[in-house]
């Protein structure tokens, strides 16, 4: 699959991106709570302190970022969209 061999969200590759989403938002449905933070990237070390901002500013290759919101944090991540997913607490940072 080289077409997920990419460090951008495209055309021919937003459907694996969507479907790998809806996996996870359907996992959350049934295991609320579950996570604080979740990434989706070619990169498979994720160093994770409790923090989630040095989290997020020590690697610069994630695709995607999904955040539990009932963490009650107001997060601003440069360089990428903003989406809520229906039926779950999460916000979803899509890299542009």
């Amino acid at each position: 699959y080289p077409e997920l061999d990419t460090d951008i969200i495209n055309m021919q590759n937003r459907y694996f991106f969507d479907r790998v989403q809806e996996v996870i938002k359907n996992i959350l449905k049934k295991y609320e709570s579950i996570f604080d933070l979740l990434s989706i990237s070619n990169e498979t070390t994720l160093q994770y302190d409790g923090n989630i901002l040095d989290t997020i500013r020590g690697t610069d290759s994630r695709i995607i970022w999904m955040i539990n919101k009932k963490l009650g944090k107001e997060i601003y991540l440069e360089g990428y969209r903003k989406k809520l997913m229906d039926d779950v607490d999460i916000e979803v940072y899509e890299k542009e």
